[in-house]
């Protein structure tokens, strides 16, 4: 009997409910953020936007982790939980808080114009407030040129852009002006196309940066680390075929969205079959059988 026979998969019914109840699983690889080459590539610029108040334009295809990159850039798991519908949840005074230099804002999409501008001057708002409460606690401050005060925001990060009506784009251009900051808009291919048409915020636009998929080398390089991780410890560490390498990466595409959940299924997978000590093209195709991309390759 052959090994793909032998493998006990969960049903479709069990994968979704799974999936729903740990969907950060799909987030962030293992609950850790993987600082890629490509997400290093977007801090730098990033960095530019923000330190010389430019407009930047970041696109890519969905699922190569832009939405991640804003998270992690702007530290979003440490600030989101102190933010509420009405401002900002009462901060502790204390030197360990975070202080926020970007402000990221995602439209719903049904939102307004005159929404987006009410939510962002709160949000500003909100984010100086918690500047503020590190502030108030005697501290050691080194003295550097251009030092601003704690409750600045430097730079204002829009992910989903694609949701923009002309009116809300002017809402961002008009933000921008009055305030000395940068803007940083993220979205899919073909953003940088649509916003030429609006010549006075096009022409203020500094850089644009394109967020691609993983390269070969770096797939290889975290798929493997993540099989390792598969066994609980370095007494069960498992290994991955080379075959099975490279489906996978033939299936994902270096797509970072794909390759999260494909590992998942198969470490769930493994879970269930713990006698399975090596990742064969079986397991991965038992993976792949739960998801909905990679069927016939």
């Amino acid at each position: 009997m052959s090994e793909a026979k032998a493998l006990v998969v969960p049903g479709a019914g069990e994968a979704v409910g799974e999936a729903q109840e740990e969907g950060v699983q799909f987030r962030r690889l293992g609950l850790r953020f993987v600082q890629t080459k490509e997400y290093r590539r977007f801090v730098e610029f990033c960095e530019v936007c923000r330190t010389a108040h430019y407009i930047g334009l970041c696109y890519g295809a969905a699922g190569v982790g832009k939405t991640e990159a804003t998270w992690e850039y702007a530290r979003w798991e440490e600030i989101e939980p102190l933010l509420s519908w009405h401002g900002v949840v009462q901060p502790r005074l204390s030197a360990e808080n975070p202080r926020p230099r970007v402000a990221l804002y995602t439209p719903t999409a049904t939102v307004t114009a005159r929404q987006i501008e009410k939510d962002i001057a709160l949000l500003c708002w909100s984010l100086r407030i918690i500047g503020e409460a590190s502030r108030v606690v005697p501290q050691e401050v080194e003295t550097v040129e251009g030092m601003q005060r704690p409750g600045q925001i430097d730079l204002l990060v829009v992910d989903e852009a694609d949701r923009l009506k002309p009116q809300a784009l002017e809402v961002l251009r008009d933000v921008y002006d009055r305030r000395p900051m940068g803007l940083v808009l993220v979205g899919m291919p073909g953003l940088e196309k649509r916003l030429a048409r609006y010549p006075q915020l096009y022409s203020r636009v500094g850089f644009v940066h394109q967020y691609r998929t993983l390269d070969r080398e770096e797939q290889q390089e975290i798929i493997a680390q993540q099989v390792r991780a598969f066994g609980g410890g370095k007494a069960r560490e498992r290994t991955i075929e080379k075959e099975a390498l490279a489906q996978i990466i033939r299936m994902t595409g270096g797509n970072f969205r794909q390759m999260e959940r494909l590992l998942s299924q198969m470490k769930r997978i493994l879970e269930i079959n713990p006698e399975v000590e090596v990742v064969s093209k079986e397991v991965v195709e038992a993976a792949r059988e739960q998801l909905v991309f990679g069927k016939g390759l």
